[in-house]
This record gives C-alpha cells, structure tokens and sequence, in this order.
C-alpha cells in the first residue's frame, strides 16, 4: 500500500534544511552524479541558475533562491552542488572530486520586476522537477515559455492602479466622505496615472531608478500645491501622501530585511542601500515642488497617520482593501488569488487600527502586528491552496506603509523644522522596517508550527529507483490544479 503523500508545503522547508547543511554532510556527498545528470552536468547547472535568475528578478530572498537551486540540482541527481547568491549575481557550481575543474555556471540580473504570474509558473516548474515530472529538455522548453510570458496586466491597467493606490490612500489618512474627499480622491487618482506614465517613458530610456522615482512624484506634488492654493489644504497634503504610498519601495523593503534575518548580510545590505536611493528619489520630487508652493503662499496642514482624520472604520476598512488589491495588480498578481489579498489588506489594518486607536499602544508596534496579522494569513491562504505565499502577503501590506509620516518629514524640511523633519523621517524608517519585520514573522509562524508537530522528511540524493509505496515526497497532483511549492515569505 503506497504511503500518504507529503503535504506540497513541505517541500520549500525541507530545501532550506539542505542548503543549511554542509556539503560534506549533504546526502549524496562526493558520490558520482546520478545517471540522469551524468552526461548533462551543464544542462542541470544552466538550469537551476535560469530558475535562480527569474526568481531573484521577481523579488524573492536570497535564501529562498540558493534552497530552490539546490533542490533542483539535486532532484536531477547532482550531488556536491553549491549555489551561491550575492545581490545581483547567481551562481552554482559542481566539483567532481578534489581533483577534478569546477564547472560554474553564473547569471547577473540587471533588471528586477514584478511579476507574480511568472512566479507562479516558476514554481509550478520547480514542484515538477522536484517530483521527477519534468526531464532537463522539458524544463528547458518550459522555462523558455515562461520567460517569454507577457505582462498579465496592460499598461493602461497598472497605470490606473498605481492611481487606486495613491486615491485610496488619500482616503486612509483624512477619512472623509465628503465633496472634497471625492474631489482629493480623483485628483489624487489622476496624478499617480500621469506619474506613473512619466516614470513608464524613463523606464523606456534606461534612466537610474532614482530619477525615475524623483519625476514620478512630481505631478502628486504639483496637484497638491494647485489644491492648497486654491484653499484645500488638507487634500493637497492628502494627495500627496497618497502618491507616497504609492511609489514607496515596499516590497523592496522587505525582500531586505528577510535576506538580512536569514543572514544573507551583503545582500541585506545593498538592497537596503537601494531602498534609500529609491527613497530619496522620492523626497527629491516632493522638495522639487513644495517650496515652490509655500512661497506662493499655500498651507499645508500636516495629515495624520493612517485613520487619523475622521475615525470612520468602515471606509478605513474599504479603503485598505482596495489599495491592496490595486497594489496587487501593480504587481502582476494573478485575478484568482486578488480576493485573499483584500481580505489580507483587510485584516492587517484592522488589527493595526484595533492596536493603535482603541488601545493606544505605539504606532510602530501596531504597524508591525497588522503587518503579522496580514502575512499570517497570506501564509494560510496560500497554503491552503498549495500555491507559494507571495502574492497573498505583499498587497496586504500596502494599507500599512509609512506614507503619512514620510510626508510629515519631508514638509516639515520644507517649512524649515529640521530638527522635526529628521525625527518624523527616522519614525518612517522605523514603521517600515517594522512593517518588514511583521510580515516575516507572520509567514514564518506556519512553518514553526509545523516543526512542533512533524518530523519532516529530509530531501535526499534520490537515486533512480521509486521511493517505497511507488509514489515520491509530494505524492500525487490534485486533478485541475497545478501544485507549486510555497516558498514562505
């Protein structure tokens, strides 16, 4: 009688327990590669670092990378294999003795981008390799298919959510119904479009993220001051809050912070570099415009943090879910999976409203328990469905990001505090690297409740037999769904 087949979220968990062993003590140490990988050796290596490749470029950790390159090599049966993952550049080699050359095959990903649908197939790919599905010329030919996939969602439909981003956030931090709420909502919809599309044509001419970042905050910026000149204060601070929430590198912010709690130290490092420049960039657009405006005389009162004009929790609630969601679809998530990330959105601001209003604790910390709150359910939903969590968690996010106390910051620079400047932009730093830190934890509580109440198999050098029972780790595929292995965070 063949064995229960092991749950597909054990997969990412028992790679990451191999990439932490060392390669002396690997299964399979220094033994000749399997007959699968014997006589293709460079085939297996180019194609671990092409799926390494397209990972890294849609924004996973370094560890998560390196677990998965392994476990590729060694489902094609070459033992002794050391992937390596350093910011921008993969590689893996293989050693067939001390004697013997190393063969190292390498990538540099240049350019990054979003897209959760690419993921996805990745993984589907990644869950039939593991599982002896797909031969090396199978994967080769799927690979090439998936990096050929064109974008899930025009143009036109990014552009309009990055302006749902920027107009629901506007709603986050005034709470208002009113006639010059609606009116702040489309002003602020209409200039995240225009700055996303300007940011789109330097995009087309190779130009630096920075500068890119810097223009795209411009129309905000100058929407405000026509809005504060005309006697809206409020909703020229409001919009331009909300283009803060929508340009800031949130996801960014994160994939650093998890490389530097899973002591990838370098590549913490400079991916956090490239969030201050990106950051940068943005204050850089905001100053460019506002000085301006003050000097005509206009009057930006300072918004509140998020729900800190009228305590409406319902509208808070609807607003967060749709900034989710449209930060989802910025992000090329999948239509199927966009329902789990409002309710995700949902949820995380609602525990961070609870923490923050009713009981009055530190806005940090009740940023970084919705944050939790919405990474712990991402994990479950996704898992539920046996799909890696990714695309549940980063959306939910969006409602908690610092935009409100950016602006503060940077306003206050503007109006010659600098001493409150600093310190509001300093408390940004700290809310979105707890932010970062949240949603990690709550991605991670599954995993560590699952190690309480499973001994987990470990990923072996399998040889070309089938496993006892005839079926293999992940047993078999649910008819109608392809099963990818969720790799956390």
């Amino acid at each position: 009688m063949s064995r229960k087949p092991a749950p597909a979220q054990w997969i990412p968990h028992r790679m990451r327990r191999l990439l932490w062993t060392p390669l002396a003590q690997r299964p399979g140490a220094g033994a000749a590669p399997g007959t699968a990988a014997g006589s293709a050796v460079p085939a297996v290596l180019h194609i671990a670092v092409r799926i390494g490749e397209l990972l890294l470029a849609g924004g996973q950790g370094a560890e998560d990378v390196e677990a998965v390159m392994l476990g590729v090599t060694h489902a094609y049966h070459l033992p002794d294999c050391e992937p390596q993952v350093t910011f921008t550049m993969i590689s893996v080699s293989w050693q067939a003795g001390p004697d013997a050359v190393p063969i190292t095959v390498d990538r540099t990903v240049r350019h990054r981008e979003s897209d959760y649908r690419r993921l996805t197939g990745v993984y589907g790919l990644v869950d039939d390799i593991l599982n002896e599905r797909a031969t090396p010329a199978q994967a080769r030919a799927r690979l090439d298919v998936i990096s050929a996939l064109p974008p899930l969602y025009p143009a036109a439909v990014i552009a309009a959510a990055t302006g749902g981003i920027a107009a629901s956030a506007s709603v986050l931090v005034s709470g208002r119904s009113d006639a010059r709420a609606a009116l702040t909502f489309l002003v602020a919809f209409a200039a995240a479009v225009v700055g996303d599309r300007l940011a789109a044509v330097l995009a087309a001419w190779r130009s630096p993220p920075f500068y890119r970042s810097a223009v795209a905050a411009v129309p905000a910026a100058a929407a405000g001051v026509v809005m504060a000149l005309a006697g809206i204060g409020l909703g020229g601070s409001a919009v331009v809050t909300g283009s803060l929430f929508a340009l800031f590198p949130g996801k960014a912010l994160v994939g650093a912070v998890e490389d530097g709690l899973t002591g990838f130290y370098l590549t913490a490092a400079a991916r956090l570099v490239e969030v201050l420049y990106l950051v940068t960039g943005i204050i850089t657009g905001v100053l460019a415009v506002l000085p301006l405006g003050v000097r005509l005389g206009a009057v930006f009162p300072p918004v509140g943090g998020l729900g800190g004009g009228q305590q409406n929790v319902v509208l808070h609630i609807a607003a967060a879910m749709v900034l989710a969601v449209c930060l989802a679809a910025v992000l090329q998530t999948p239509a199927g999976i966009l329902p789990y990330t409002a309710v995700g959105g949902g949820i995380a601001w609602g525990v961070f409203h609870l923490l923050s209003s009713p009981l009055s604790l530190n806005p940090i910390f009740a940023t970084g328990a919705g944050a939790c709150a919405g990474g712990l359910f991402g994990q479950l939903a996704a898992r539920s469905r046996h799909l890696y969590s990714l695309p549940y968690v980063t959306g939910a996010l969006g409602p908690l990001l610092p935009g409100s106390l950016l602006y503060t910051g940077v306003l206050a620079l503007v109006e010659g505090r600098g001493a409150d400047g600093l310190a509001n932009l300093s408390r940004a730093a700290a809310t979105a690297l707890a932010l970062a830190v949240g949603v990690n934890i709550g991605s991670g509580l599954p995993r560590i409740a699952q190690l309480g109440t499973s001994r987990l198999p470990e990923l072996r050098s399998r040889p070309r037999r089938r496993r006892r029972g005839g079926t293999d780790d992940a047993g078999l595929q649910e008819p109608g769904r392809s099963r990818v292995s969720d790799v956390e965070r």
